[in-house]
């Protein structure tokens, strides 16, 4: 058996503040982190959402992580990115060969062979195992209309999975497809995770002004979930509770949204929020009536596991959501989330007037969402198996 003393995180950049995805790897990083395990997260270019105070090289929360690029920020020369991400990745190089580790995480963007095909190279050149936490389908995430994203979903479905050392899917239908494609393959399946000690600190905050509200969480690139949860909640019948939408991506996106909110005959009660910080979004959650998360019959759906069903388990409000993918195997109908049938705005809307008409029940309902999040969800729970897994595979 091969101890596992340093883990280095490649192949995404963003950290810390970025998507689930990287949020999901920062949770991974500090379930081995509490196990004693040196994490370095290492970007080859810079995040799109990194703050002021991000410098290239550095700590947060427990996690050494730097920028071979040399940099944190977007340039805005297009020049300047070339060449920065040239920079980047001769550094990486570089720095993979002089520092050592027992095993990488690398997360590319699923599809994208070629960035996994160099990590694998160096891998066996510098003698670590390669670990690839799988949270889509290739399809799904890259426009294959495109020849050279194509060609890499291509050889990523045909290669990728005899290449890794082990893997992380977030659902069964990822985990099922990953054994068709390599049967001997080791898996350890990893679904969404959450940081349950912030929602215990920020619940002790008093931020409350006595509003009764859905909330919504999530991208403007999914506008046709959001203008369902608004049709469903149009018609709730009653004339109190809001809709809250916290709503990320680009401003002129959001035009088309606010012109369907101004057609709203509850246009008054619906209200949206923008690049919360990520305690007042937690704030909001645990201050919310129900949380509100429509997954639709398709394949994006069923393959992956939402990062905000697990922030939503922790704020101890219901959920309200549907019979898609692995929700079955966490959540019962009226025991622990309020469960739709299907994805179907009638169906949506009675769950949220059940919402309206039986707050004592439903707060029954969250918390025992509670307690399967804090089984299930919590980044906590995950670091020895994570270990345990390296270490025998």
């Amino acid at each position: 058996m091969h101890k596992i003393k340093t883990v280095f995180i490649l192949g995404v950049n963003g950290f810390p503040y970025g998507t689930a995805r990287i949020e999901k790897l920062k949770l991974i990083g500090k379930s081995l982190v509490a196990r004693d395990i040196h994490v370095v997260f290492i970007g080859n270019e810079w995040g799109y959402l990194n703050k002021g105070d991000i410098s290239v090289r550095g700590n947060y929360e427990g996690i050494d992580y730097l920028y071979t690029s040399g940099i944190t920020h977007r340039p805005r020369s297009f020049f300047g990115r070339r060449w920065i991400k040239f920079k980047g990745i001769v550094n990486e190089m570089i720095y993979l060969q002089r520092n050592k580790c027992d095993a990488a995480i690398v997360s590319v963007i699923s599809g994208m062979f070629f960035p996994l095909f160099f990590y694998w190279l160096y891998s066996r050149i510098n003698g670590f195992k390669l670990y690839y936490p799988h949270h889509e389908e290739p399809e799904v995430t890259l426009n294959t209309k495109n020849l050279y994203n194509r060609l890499n979903v291509f050889l990523f479905n045909r290669f990728a999975w005899k290449m890794l050392d082990g893997a992380f899917p977030i659902s069964d239908y990822l985990q099922d497809k990953i054994r068709k494609s390599n049967p001997g393959l080791p898996l350890l399946k990893i679904p969404a995770m959450v940081d349950f000690d912030i929602f215990g600190k920020v619940s002790q905050w008093n931020g409350s002004n006595g509003d009764n509200y859905f909330m919504y969480c999530g991208s403007i690139v999914y506008y046709e979930v959001i203008e369902f949860v608004i049709g469903a909640f149009e018609k709730v019948t009653s004339k109190e509770f809001q809709l809250h939408l916290v709503i990320s991506g680009s401003r002129r996106k959001k035009e088309i949204l606010y012109k369907r909110i101004e057609q709203s005959p509850k246009k008054h009660l619906i209200s949206v929020y923008e690049n919360l910080d990520y305690e007042i979004l937690v704030q909001k959650y645990i201050h919310a009536d129900a949380l509100v998360i429509p997954l639709r019959d398709t394949i994006q759906d069923k393959a992956r596991l939402p990062h905000k069903i697990g922030e939503y388990s922790a704020s101890g409000n219901v959920i309200i959501t549907n019979r898609v993918g692995d929700i079955p195997s966490y959540f019962e109908h009226k025991k622990n989330a309020l469960l739709a049938e299907s994805y179907n705005e009638e169906e949506y809307s009675r769950l949220m007037e059940y919402v309206t008409l039986n707050p004592e029940e439903v707060k029954k309902i969250g918390l025992s969402g509670y307690e399967t999040g804090m089984k299930f969800f919590n980044y906590r729970n995950y670091g020895q198996q994570i270990i345990n897994f390296m270490e025998t595979t």
